[in-house]
Protein backbone atom coordinates (compact mmCIF):
# COMPACT_ATOMS: atom_id res chain seq x y z
CA UNK A 1 0.00 0.00 0.00
CA UNK A 2 2.86 2.39 0.84
CA UNK A 3 5.27 1.13 -1.85
CA UNK A 4 6.47 3.49 -4.55
CA UNK A 5 5.22 3.07 -8.11
CA UNK A 6 8.67 1.75 -9.04
CA UNK A 7 8.37 -1.07 -6.49
CA UNK A 8 4.80 -1.82 -7.60
CA UNK A 9 6.18 -2.37 -11.13
CA UNK A 10 9.10 -4.61 -10.06
CA UNK A 11 8.05 -8.11 -11.08
CA UNK A 12 10.23 -9.90 -8.51
CA UNK A 13 9.10 -7.69 -5.61
CA UNK A 14 5.44 -8.10 -6.55
CA UNK A 15 5.94 -11.86 -6.86
CA UNK A 16 7.33 -12.05 -3.31
CA UNK A 17 4.46 -9.92 -2.01
CA UNK A 18 1.93 -12.24 -3.67
CA UNK A 19 3.62 -15.26 -2.12
CA UNK A 20 2.88 -13.71 1.26
CA UNK A 21 -0.65 -12.45 0.66
CA UNK A 22 -3.06 -12.38 -2.23
CA UNK A 23 -4.09 -8.90 -1.03
CA UNK A 24 -0.92 -7.57 -2.69
CA UNK A 25 -2.71 -7.95 -6.02
CA UNK A 26 -4.73 -4.78 -5.46
CA UNK A 27 -1.58 -2.67 -4.99
CA UNK A 28 0.55 -3.92 -7.89
CA UNK A 29 0.89 -2.01 -11.16
CA UNK A 30 -1.99 -2.69 -13.55
CA UNK A 31 0.33 -3.83 -16.35
CA UNK A 32 1.54 -6.75 -14.18
CA UNK A 33 -1.92 -8.16 -13.42
CA UNK A 34 -1.91 -10.62 -16.33
CA UNK A 35 1.72 -11.71 -15.96
CA UNK A 36 2.05 -15.51 -16.17
CA UNK A 37 4.97 -15.32 -13.72
CA UNK A 38 2.64 -13.89 -11.08
CA UNK A 39 0.05 -16.54 -11.84
CA UNK A 40 2.65 -19.15 -10.88
CA UNK A 41 3.24 -17.34 -7.58
CA UNK A 42 -0.42 -17.45 -6.66
CA UNK A 43 -0.61 -21.13 -7.62
CA UNK A 44 2.56 -21.95 -5.63
CA UNK A 45 4.25 -23.43 -8.69
CA UNK A 46 7.20 -21.04 -8.85
CA UNK A 47 9.96 -22.64 -6.78
CA UNK A 48 12.63 -19.98 -7.38
CA UNK A 49 13.46 -18.13 -4.18
CA UNK A 50 13.76 -14.36 -4.20
CA UNK A 51 15.16 -11.67 -1.95
CA UNK A 52 14.36 -12.23 1.69
CA UNK A 53 13.67 -15.96 1.36
CA UNK A 54 15.51 -18.63 3.29
CA UNK A 55 16.30 -21.45 0.86
CA UNK A 56 19.19 -23.71 -0.15
CA UNK A 57 21.48 -22.58 -2.96
CA UNK A 58 21.62 -25.01 -5.88
CA UNK A 59 24.27 -24.56 -8.58
CA UNK A 60 24.00 -25.79 -12.15
CA UNK A 61 27.24 -27.78 -12.54
CA UNK A 62 26.66 -28.56 -16.20
CA UNK A 63 24.06 -27.97 -18.87
CA UNK A 64 24.42 -29.13 -22.46
CA UNK A 65 22.41 -30.42 -25.36
CA UNK A 66 22.14 -34.22 -25.44
CA UNK A 67 23.48 -35.97 -28.53
CA UNK A 68 19.99 -35.97 -30.10
CA UNK A 69 19.87 -32.13 -29.75
CA UNK A 70 16.27 -32.45 -28.58
CA UNK A 71 16.93 -32.75 -24.86
CA UNK A 72 19.06 -30.79 -22.44
CA UNK A 73 21.19 -32.66 -19.91
CA UNK A 74 21.53 -30.88 -16.58
CA UNK A 75 23.52 -31.69 -13.45
CA UNK A 76 23.05 -29.60 -10.32
CA UNK A 77 25.00 -29.57 -7.07
CA UNK A 78 24.88 -28.03 -3.64
CA UNK A 79 27.22 -25.21 -2.62
CA UNK A 80 29.42 -27.89 -0.96
CA UNK A 81 29.99 -29.50 -4.37
CA UNK A 82 27.84 -32.54 -3.53
CA UNK A 83 26.03 -33.60 -6.70
CA UNK A 84 22.30 -33.53 -6.15
CA UNK A 85 20.47 -34.49 -9.30
CA UNK A 86 20.82 -35.14 -12.97
CA UNK A 87 18.08 -34.83 -15.48
CA UNK A 88 17.10 -34.51 -19.10
CA UNK A 89 14.53 -32.06 -20.26
CA UNK A 90 12.93 -31.58 -23.65
CA UNK A 91 14.26 -28.40 -25.28
CA UNK A 92 11.12 -26.29 -24.76
CA UNK A 93 11.01 -26.91 -20.99
CA UNK A 94 11.08 -23.86 -18.75
CA UNK A 95 13.64 -22.87 -16.13
CA UNK A 96 10.92 -23.36 -13.53
CA UNK A 97 10.90 -27.13 -14.21
CA UNK A 98 14.54 -27.30 -13.14
CA UNK A 99 13.81 -25.28 -9.99
CA UNK A 100 10.83 -27.51 -9.17
CA UNK A 101 12.90 -30.68 -9.49
CA UNK A 102 15.69 -29.22 -7.34
CA UNK A 103 13.15 -28.19 -4.68
CA UNK A 104 11.62 -31.69 -4.66
CA UNK A 105 15.09 -33.23 -4.32
CA UNK A 106 15.80 -30.98 -1.33
CA UNK A 107 12.30 -31.44 0.12
CA UNK A 108 11.82 -27.68 0.33
CA UNK A 109 9.34 -25.22 -1.14
CA UNK A 110 11.89 -22.83 -2.67
CA UNK A 111 15.48 -22.89 -3.92
CA UNK A 112 17.98 -20.30 -5.04
CA UNK A 113 19.29 -21.53 -8.40
CA UNK A 114 22.57 -20.21 -9.78
CA UNK A 115 23.72 -20.98 -13.31
CA UNK A 116 27.35 -21.31 -12.22
CA UNK A 117 29.45 -21.15 -9.07
CA UNK A 118 30.00 -17.55 -7.99
CA UNK A 119 27.12 -16.17 -10.05
CA UNK A 120 24.08 -14.57 -8.43
CA UNK A 121 20.99 -16.81 -8.35
CA UNK A 122 18.31 -16.35 -10.99
CA UNK A 123 15.41 -14.14 -9.98
CA UNK A 124 11.96 -15.73 -9.58
CA UNK A 125 10.81 -13.93 -12.73
CA UNK A 126 13.12 -16.28 -14.73
CA UNK A 127 10.73 -19.18 -14.05
CA UNK A 128 9.20 -19.06 -17.55
CA UNK A 129 12.48 -18.68 -19.47
CA UNK A 130 13.22 -21.67 -21.70
CA UNK A 131 16.05 -23.87 -20.45
CA UNK A 132 17.52 -23.64 -23.94
CA UNK A 133 18.29 -19.96 -23.26
CA UNK A 134 20.90 -21.09 -20.72
CA UNK A 135 22.70 -23.74 -22.83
Amino acid sequence: EFASEELRRDLDIVLEALRNTDAARKYMAADLRDSPVLGDARDNRNRLAGRGNSAPLIIVASMAWASDREKIQVTVEMLSGQQECRGRWAGPQRFGALAARAARQQRVDLVFLSMQRGEAPQQPSAVLNPLSDFV
